[in-house]
């Protein structure tokens, strides 16, 4: 049976792809690389590549629910690590809104993760 729980635990999982897939694409680009440089993520391919796995493989098991709970735990952790490097990068610190290079996003994410996560233990 389908539970209110999976389909969140979907969503979490499925709205990973496009992020991980525009990190694919701009892999070379010395645009993303320096991003997250300016971050303070250095060296900057290690971490896009980090990112980009813990993406991929996160979004899997989510998706398909295996070791849910620790999955969204990891996701969690890179949504703070998003958020405290977000205000680095933007020039603007520390800015709520998403729409104005804020961290709602990534908050939004982190707290959603850690629900999935709590619903799975």
């Amino acid at each position: 049976m389908f539970e209110p729980k999976d389909f969140l635990r979907l969503i979490c999982g499925l709205f990973l792809f496009p992020h991980l897939f525009h990190k694919y694409k701009h892999f070379h680009d010395d645009g993303l690389r320096s991003m997250y440089a300016k971050a303070g993520l250095k060296p900057a391919v290690f971490f896009v590549a980090l990112n980009m796995a813990i993406e991929g493989i996160c979004g899997l098991m989510l998706v398909f629910g295996v070791q849910v709970r620790w999955a969204a735990l990891i996701v969690a952790a890179l949504m703070a690590i998003a958020a405290r490097s977000v205000p680095q990068y933007n020039g603007k610190g520390w800015v709520w809104a998403w729409a104005n290079s804020g961290i709602e996003y990534c908050v939004f994410w982190g707290l959603t993760a850690i629900a999935v996560a709590w619903m799975y233990w």
